[in-house]
């Protein structure tokens, strides 16, 4: 069986594979091809009509997310190894890995033997293998999704907003790291022999100390929404629900900016007014967030 994730190439860098909104539309006609493992390289095929020898003229590959190491299963034209990992990296970004990496196991195996039998709610799944050792674990929600500790290594990482997200340490390597704000405190490339410039409301800004940003800078742009708290708009929009147990809502940028701000507290929000160069006109065109809305706030 091939794994998640799975796709097929011509090597040109086409690239194909199950999409979310194949899937959906898949289910929503009660999967009349009756696929059985949206990984499967001949299902993706015969689902985007690359029929009987046709398939042969395809690259077949399989993507490890954890390894981040892509397979070829079959080589069959040119190798376009390269662009078909680009590719696929940037779809598992884009939409959340452990989300995708639950959707596309939800097929074969699924409510069989697989998933809901003894692959999945019983010894796989929501025992050892999901919401035990696999998914949301030992310790908080842990190894695998908001891991060890609390929210760390995977999502919101080791310690507390560390490696990986808002990086080791509070915000350090990755986030305003080495060359930015640089290793230790006030190391190498700070407050040592240059003081750095950096861009501030469209201004270059040589700072003797790094910024206080608001925490309410900070947000997510998705939001997983367990079942229980789903509408019935939201159930017949995600009919893989009971599949996933909930689903994946995206975010929009400005939308996201305006619920974080909502729930930020007068202090935090005064930073911002203290930021070099502040514009509220430049703010507003980022965020979203008026004056009139800051104002209200800080009241």
């Amino acid at each position: 069986m091939c794994k998640f994730f799975s796709c097929i190439s011509d090597g040109k860098g086409k690239v194909l594979f199950f999409t979310l909104k194949d899937i959906e539309e898949i289910e929503k006609k009660g999967n009349p091809d009756n696929y059985k493992d949206w990984n499967s390289h001949t299902s993706i095929a015969h689902y985007n009509k690359i029929l009987g020898a046709e398939e042969d003229k395809w690259n077949k590959w399989e993507y490890n997310n954890e390894t981040k190491e892509l397979k070829v299963d079959s080589l069959n034209t040119t190798n376009d190894k390269s662009k078909v990992k680009k590719i696929i990296e940037k779809y598992i970004a884009d939409n959340n890995a452990i989300y995708l990496q639950k959707v596309y196991k939800s097929n074969s195996g699924d409510s069989n033997s697989g998933n809901r039998n003894s692959g999945n709610r019983n010894s796989g799944d929501w025992n050892s293998g999901y919401r035990n050792s696999g998914y949301r674990n030992s310790g908080d929600s842990n190894s695998g999704d908001r891991n060890s500790g609390d929210r760390n290594s995977g999502d919101r990482n080791s310690g507390d907003r560390n490696s990986g997200y808002r990086n080791s340490g509070n915000r350090n390597s990755g986030d305003w790291n080495s060359g930015d704000w640089n290793s230790g405190d006030r190391n190498s490339g700070y407050s040592n022999s240059d003081k750095p410039f950096i861009r501030m409301f469209n201004k270059m800004t040589k700072l003797t100390e790094p910024p206080s940003f608001p925490d309410y800078w900070y947000f997510d742009l998705n939001e997983w929404i367990n079942v229980s708290e789903m509408t019935n708009e939201d159930k017949k929009k995600y009919c893989w629900y009971k599949t996933t147990d909930g689903y994946l809502r995206k975010i929009e940028y400005k939308e996201a900016w305006k619920l974080s701000f909502d729930k930020a507290s007068k202090e935090d929000v005064a930073k911002t007014l203290k930021l070099p160069n502040f514009n509220y006109n430049i703010f507003e065109e980022i965020s979203g967030i008026t004056k009139k809305m800051i104002n209200k706030k800080l009241k």
